[in-house]
C-alpha cells in the first residue's frame, strides 16, 4: 500500500466516522430547524434529507451551515495530523500536493466543506432511498 493511500484511507476513516456522529447528534434533537412547509421533519437530520432533494432558498444554505457547524465542532478537535490527512483530500490539498509550496495549510473550512459535501450528503441521499416518510415528504414538497 502506498503512503498516499494509507493517508486517503486514514482521512476516510475520519470523515466517516465525523459523519456519523454528526447525524447521530441530529436524530437526537426533537423537532425542526428551518423547515416551513408541510408537515414537521422528526429531527434536523430528516430536515436536511428533505432540503437537499426539495432545495427551498434560503432554508437548505441555512440547514447546510446548520449541519456544518456541528462537523466544524468535530473538525476543531482533531489533531493537526488529522486535519492535514482530510485536507489532502480536498481539492486546494491536491492543489497544494502538486505545488512547490513546503508546508500544508489545513484550512477547517475546506476540510468541512468536504465532510457535508461528500460524506454527510451521501448519507442523507442513502437515508431517503431507505426511508418511504422522507421519500413522501419530498414528493410532496415536489408538489408544492
Amino acid at each position: 500500500m502506498t503512503q498516499d493511500k494509507i493517508i486517503s484511507c486514514f482521512a476516510n476513516d475520519l470523515c466517516m466516522r465525523i459523519a456519523g456522529e454528526v447525524v447521530q447528534e441530529l436524530k437526537k434533537q426533537g423537532g425542526h430547524v428551518f423547515y416551513t412547509n408541510g408537515e414537521c421533519p422528526r429531527n434536523p437530520w430528516d430536515e436536511f434529507c428533505v432540503q437537499h432533494y426539495v432545495y427551498l432558498e434560503p432554508a437548505w444554505d441555512n440547514i447546510k451551515d446548520y449541519v456544518s457547524s456541528y462537523v466544524l465542532h468535530h473538525v476543531e478537535g482533531l489533531a493537526q495530523h488529522q486535519q492535514l490527512a482530510i485536507w489532502l483530500q480536498t481539492e486546494p490539498g491536491f492543489d497544494w500536493f502538486e505545488s512547490e509550496e513546503t508546508e500544508p495549510f489545513a484550512n477547517e473550512r475546506d476540510i468541512v466543506r468536504h465532510i457535508v459535501d461528500d460524506y454527510i450528503i451521501r448519507l442523507a441521499e442513502k437515508r431517503v432511498e431507505e426511508d418511504e416518510e422522507i421519500a413522501a415528504e419530498i414528493d410532496r414538497m415536489g408538489e408544492s
